[in-house]
């Protein structure tokens, strides 16, 4: 959580209307700062390191690192953020889990 009190969110998708879809339906929730986005992996890692966001909202198909990558790059921060797989895909769901995704949308 921020110093505000609001999570602080990523949103990570190669696709620039899903982006845009969850930052506006973001943007109307209380308790919530969208500190980034990121279009692809390798942003990502390197978005995460730098705004240390408490909620990743990932997809896993993207080109560079795709989430399933993010995910594992991220599991030897000290801090991770929770994740939340946003994705068209539902034959990732147990593998999502299987590495401790908070949730899979």
């Amino acid at each position: 959580m921020r110093e505000n009190g609001r999570l602080g969110v990523l949103i990570v998708d190669d696709e620039k209307p899903a982006r845009s879809d969850m930052a506006r339906i973001l943007g109307t929730m209380d308790g919530v700062e969208i500190v980034g986005e990121a279009g692809n992996g390798i942003e990502a890692v390197e978005k995460i390191d730098l705004l240390e966001p408490d909620v990743l909202l990932l997809d896993i198909r993207m080109p560079g690192l795709d989430g399933f990558q993010v995910v594992e790059r991220i599991s030897r921060l000290e801090e991770a953020p929770a994740v939340i797989f946003v994705t068209a895909y539902d034959t990732h769901a147990l593998k999502a889990f299987e590495v401790h995704a908070a949730d899979y949308i």
